[in-house]
């Protein structure tokens, strides 16, 4: 049931689990609290002292024992109620001060700077009613039954704050969904990321290189996607796809974020040779900073139509992107978690390296780092035998990640290109022989271009055959 308590006489519970160190007093027990975070339990005293309530949908619980109220679930409100009533209680000069400041808020703000003096709360009937509402409140979801807190999503979607990064993922998120809604796929991944990598890619969107690169502009609350364009949807899907598994040391950095979207955007582009073009012409023609849009597409968040309508031609007011720098190492940002040590270790050692001083070096090391990989996961699974050509392992692997790979209509877009440099041609393929030739052509002699054209091609048959034997363990 529920009962109203004077601040005064209810003591805080000096068995307070979050006491690493046992106390022996009511003073201890507020200046422990302190100890454990006094700038929230301030933050708290400030916002009560403010306000001039508690929050009213979650009542403290308290408990009699031996003819004394004893709070169980709320001691730090309660420690806040008595550091206002009675700043001395801390014993930090500089916490005495900064309550003296609490108060003067307070007071300003026209409320009792003591706060409230009586609070309501809940009075279980018994040791175990107590004991089961506090295991709900502070040892997580219990599979539903405790607290199931919001994810940063839903948080975003309760409090938004325009022009924040988390808001403009927020924005890019929906406006995919609600404009690709047909690619099953690039929705899947959106909402997995939605769901469980929101702040990857809120951090991602808080870059302004970033923001530049992204086919997208973010106008208030619309969002103009150019839907119709091959690169923008394989660009999506690329960056959702590596957010799905990318963890946050992969882009902690600002330098991290702009190597990762470079490379993404060469990558795909070396995908779509006639987007780059385009967008140079857009660049010569339009000297403002801002592409030239008559005659383009999109879609706004809001479901909206951008573009050329009824025969009439409108400049869509789409922001330039900047021409990516291009990868500066061998699949730069990619992590293997799932291969041989061996593999992921040396594929981190040669991202040591820039394509652009030791482009043999890295043509070597693609090649390594391929055929290793493809050994890791192909071999131990039976796909080929040890002394397989490198075009039949690459065959194997490919029709074992997409077994319509050698269909041109239904294929996997992504792993395309590594299927017709590696499968097309004479000899064993032009990628093939390539790479063969910079392990055992001392004339070979390749450029950083043509090392980033095949880090570029072959960077998602790597990422797909890492995911490949993380989801299919070997037994």
């Amino acid at each position: 049931m529920y009962e109203p308590f004077q601040v005064v006489e209810v003591l805080l519970d000096e068995e307070n689990p979050r006491f690493a160190d046992p106390v022996r007093s009511q003073p201890e027990a507020i200046n422990a609290l302190l100890r454990l975070g006094e700038a929230k339990l301030l933050n708290l005293a400030e916002d009560i002292a403010v306000t001039g309530q508690l929050d009213p949908t979650n009542p403290p619980i308290v408990t009699r024992q031996n003819g004394e109220a004893v709070v169980r679930e709320g001691n730090r409100r309660f420690a806040a109620l008595k550091l206002l009533r009675n700043p001395d209680l801390a014993a930090g000069e500089s916490t005495r001060r900064a309550l003296a400041r609490v108060r003067a808020k307070a007071e300003a703000a026209g409320k009792d700077p003591n706060g409230p003096s009586e609070v309501i709360c809940w009075v279980p009937n018994d040791g175990d009613e107590t004991r089961r509402w506090i295991e709900l409140r502070h040892t997580g979801q219990n599979e539903g039954v405790g607290t199931d807190p919001w994810n940063s999503y839903q948080s975003v979607t309760y409090r938004r704050r325009p022009g924040t990064p988390e808001d403009l993922a927020w924005l890019l998120v929906r406006a995919i969904i609600a404009t690709f809604d047909a690619d099953q796929s690039l929705v899947s991944d959106v909402r997995t990321v939605r769901d469980e990598k929101f702040t990857n890619l809120a951090r991602l969107l808080g870059r302004e290189h970033v923001r530049e690169q992204m086919p997208v502009t973010f106008d208030g609350d619309d969002v103009l996607i150019r839907s119709d364009d091959p690169f923008t949807v394989d660009l999506f899907r690329t960056v959702f796809s590596d957010l799905k598994s990318m963890t946050v040391d992969a882009i902690k950095t600002g330098e991290l974020q702009d190597e990762y979207i470079d490379a993404v955007v060469a990558a795909v582009r070396e995908r779509y040779p006639e987007q780059q073009a385009s967008d140079s012409e857009a660049a010569d023609d339009d000297g403002s900073g801002r592409n030239a849009g008559a005659g383009s597409s999109g879609t706004t968040a809001n479901g909206s139509s951008a573009g050329t309508s009824g025969g009439t031609s409108t400049t869509v007011p789409t922001r330039r992107r900047n021409p990516p720098r291009g990868e500066a190492k061998i699949f730069h940002g990619l992590i293997l978690r799932n291969v041989e040590l061996r593999t992921s270790t040396l594929l981190r050692d040669a991202q040591t390296v820039k394509i652009e001083t030791a482009p043999a070096v890295c043509a070597a090391m693609v090649r390594i780092v391929l055929e290793l990989a493809m050994t890791d996961v192909g071999g131990q699974r039976g796909w080929f035998v040890e002394n397989a050509k490198l075009r039949t392992k690459f065959r194997k692997c490919l029709l074992a990640l997409d077994p319509q790979a050698e269909n041109t209509m239904n294929r996997d877009k992504s792993l395309e290109m590594a299927w017709i440099k590696t499968q097309s041609g004479d000899g064993d393929g032009l990628a093939v022989d390539e790479m063969n030739a910079y392990i055992h052509n001392f004339m070979a002699d390749p450029t950083p271009a043509s090392v980033r054209g095949l880090t570029s091609i072959f960077r998602p048959f790597l990422q797909r055959l890492d995911d490949y034997a993380g989801e299919n363990p070997v037994a």
